[in-house]
């Protein structure tokens, strides 16, 4: 949730930011946030409520909300930013960034048509002032806006805005034609369309590996999509060495949610094979890589819960099974409306565990 247009204003931090700022360097985001607080309570009635220090704040805290599970927050803290004057010089920047964060949370709330209208119109906002077609920013706007048509099973609108973004992308933004194929390839794939998939992500990863080699992101991606694609297809052992091959890159780094996202899908492709103590050892531990990355109660810590307390049931350990899956039904809910799968899911689950 940290991704903000170009042109945001720096400024010097007090030293009360820079206490908000270490409490976040050493993991404790919860301290953080009470300390944010804080300092917005205390300062807000002396500077005003438009101050760069207040509404960087406000955003921060935003943020912070979102990272702890707490998603009405986050809007909650953003909305007085609304009544910003028009002819305020940071008005601009602020609203965008403000909507790329809402959007960003309507997405993890499942909320995709509220977030694709949000996206859309961030996309509409930043064509119209950049005076460039073809600013990074844009572009990164364009990608959330597929994967959100994707997501939503708008398969077509989400192919047509990949043809679009490369007609405007291609030569001009660096590597924009690969990512928009790959995407393209995302979207066929959940449409299982799949020979259709594959020859995007086969097309590309030849590419990126003709010119760049394994260590691209680019090819880790290609090979990501094609690792999932086999696994639809039941061809797990095709699927775990794509994954490995990524794996074996990423040890020197790169993308963290791009390392829990494959770290993941590797390790359930390879829990049935595993002795039960080490499948637990290693879900504990990527639930605590995955805390680390995208907050403690985020939509994807409360997936590995769930792949934990199913790990504990299959032992027969029905006490720890029933502790995973309440935590991650508490997450859930503090994302997704009483009816959602998401929960459901769990809520049956725990009934049949009595």
């Amino acid at each position: 949730m940290s991704e903000q247009p170009q042109g945001v204003p720096q400024i010097e931090l007090t030293a009360r930011q820079k206490a908000v700022s270490e409490l976040l360097n050493q993991g404790r985001i919860a301290d953080a946030r009470t300390e944010l607080v804080s300092m917005l309570a205390d300062e807000e009635p002396q500077i005003g409520p438009f101050h760069e220090r207040i509404v960087s704040g406000r955003l921060l805290l935003a943020r912070l909300h979102a990272l702890m599970g707490e998603p009405d927050a986050a809007e909650q803290i953003l909305s007085p930013l609304q009544a910003m004057p028009d002819d305020h010089p940071g008005r601009l920047g602020v609203f965008l960034n403000a909507q790329i964060l809402v959007a960003t949370i309507c997405r993890f709330r499942g909320r995709l048509e509220d977030a694709f209208a949000l996206t859309g119109a961030t996309l509409e906002s930043l064509d119209s002032i950049s005076g460039d077609p073809v600013n990074p920013d844009s572009f990164r706007a364009l990608i959330h806006l597929i994967e959100i048509a994707r997501d939503g099973q708008q398969y077509q609108q989400a192919l047509d805005l990949c043809g679009k973004g490369i007609e405007r992308f291609q030569g001009k933004v660096g590597e924009a034609h690969a990512h928009l194929v790959l995407l393209a390839g995302s979207v066929f794939l959940a449409a299982e369309q799949y020979d259709q998939a594959r020859e995007h992500f086969e097309a590309i990863l030849q590419q990126v590996l003709e010119q760049g080699g394994e260590a691209h992101e680019l090819a880790i991606r290609a090979r990501q999509f094609l690792a999932q694609l086999e696994s639809d297809l039941d061809q797990d052992a095709l699927a775990i060495e794509h994954l490995e091959s990524c794996l074996k890159v990423l040890a020197n780094g790169g993308d963290p949610e791009l390392i829990v996202e494959i770290q993941q899908r590797h390790l359930q492709l390879r829990l049935a094979e595993m002795p039960a103590a080490e499948g637990l050892k290693s879900l504990e531990e990527l639930r605590e890589l995955a805390e680390k990355i995208h907050g403690p109660r985020s939509t994807k810590v409360a997936e590995i819960w769930s792949s934990l307390g199913y790990q504990h049931r299959q032992q027969g350990q029905g006490v720890d099974a029933r502790r995973c899956y309440e935590s991650a039904l508490g997450i859930w809910r503090s994302w997704r409306e009483p009816d959602d799968v998401k929960v459901t899911t769990i809520q049956e689950t725990l009934a049949q565990m009595g």
